[in-house]
């Protein structure tokens, strides 16, 4: 893999902490896309709020909480 595959690579495949800290890095806060890869397939959904780490994934109601993914190891984050 060249350096430029892997820097691609690790753009696409964080971690939820990381997406956030991206995000909150890049100054683009509010309504950010993110797609979210597991074993089972991928959702797509919104950054509500980057700083309190709430989500809200596309087709459910209510929000969900970044802190619930922390440990989940098996699942891919990236933004869109």
């Amino acid at each position: 893999m060249t350096t430029i595959e892997k820097l691609i690579y690790d753009m696409t495949h964080l971690t939820v902490d990381q997406m956030l800290e991206l995000v909150k890095k890049s100054g683009n806060t509010e309504n950010r896309r993110f797609k979210a890869t597991g074993p089972k397939g991928s959702v797509e959904g919104t950054i509500l709020d980057v700083y309190l780490g709430l989500f809200q994934f596309d087709g459910e109601d209510g929000f969900v909480l970044a802190k619930d993914f922390g440990f989940a190891n098996d699942i891919t984050w990236e933004l869109i």
